[in-house]
């Protein structure tokens, strides 16, 4: 039987060393300074407008207002559009070196329709183990899940399936792994530590049972990156995941 090409070429060659490992672990912590920068003026500017379209309100009350729209599906859909707008330009800016574009620092790479189906059949088959575990098992439903479940917000719906997925691919699967890739840490450390960091970002959404999943899922997409060498494979992998969680929970109404 014929087998099925898992890319169209080879993954990087260790000459092409840009971003280095090092300065890339860097901009890292600054890129989560950015995060921490852009969810505070979010909530800032929140609360200016506040104060401002409702004069006479106590300190006290703007401040619980503030809570309350941070704990909501607006401010967290407009929290993360915000840190999208902070963070694509930087993510773009330290890809870019004069002698290697930012869309070969990130990977972006046309991949084969057939081998994004292949990959499509192996996350296929990882949703279908994700379902028979919550069947089997009684996951309790975590609060961000149960704010979800059923609630078809249309604008939350497309930083999840959209937004999300592009920002955190470019910078786990695409800067991150491009930097570390031939460095010391390897195919395996790079996997590992990726996949963490992108484990660590969800810490606080969902239980460690879901988590354990989560982390399940993202060392799939790092193998998709290694095998097909192109970014565009592990985004629309993420993609799908998301959308079909988001069709799921969000319209069906179907929670953990």
């Amino acid at each position: 039987m014929q087998s099925i090409p898992l890319a169209e070429g080879r993954p990087e060659e260790p000459q092409q060393s840009l971003p280095r490992a090092g300065r890339a672990s860097g901009w890292l912590a600054v890129m989560a300074l950015v995060y921490l920068v852009a969810t505070f003026a979010y909530f800032i500017c929140f609360g200016i407008y506040t104060a401002v379209t409702q004069p006479g309100l106590p300190q006290g009350e703007v401040e619980a207002l503030i809570t309350q729209h941070g704990q909501s599906l607006d401010g967290l859909a407009g929290m993360y559009m915000v840190q999208f707008l902070f963070l694509m330009p930087l993510i773009l800016l330290i890809s870019h070196f004069s002698q290697q574009s930012w869309r070969e620092t990130l990977a972006l790479k046309p991949v084969a329709l057939r081998t994004i189906g292949f990959w499509m059949a192996i996350w296929a088959l990882y949703q279908a183990f994700a379902i028979a575990l919550h069947l089997w098992v009684d996951i309790p439903e975590d609060p961000f899940v149960q704010m979800m479940t059923g609630s078809r917000h249309l604008l939350v719906s497309l930083v999840v399936v959209l937004l999300a997925p592009v920002l955190e691919e470019l910078v786990f699967r695409g800067y991150l792994f491009k930097a570390w890739r031939h460095s010391w840490l390897g195919f395996s450390g790079t996997l590992l530590l990726t996949s963490l960091l992108f484990l660590l970002l969800h810490v606080g959404q969902y239980n460690p049972l879901v988590l354990g999943q989560l982390f399940a899922f993202a060392l799939i997409l790092g193998f998709a990156r290694e095998k097909t060498g192109s970014l565009i494979t592990p985004w629309v992998l993420h993609l799908a995941n998301n959308l079909f969680a988001t069709v799921m929970i969000t319209y069906l109404g179907l929670g953990a």
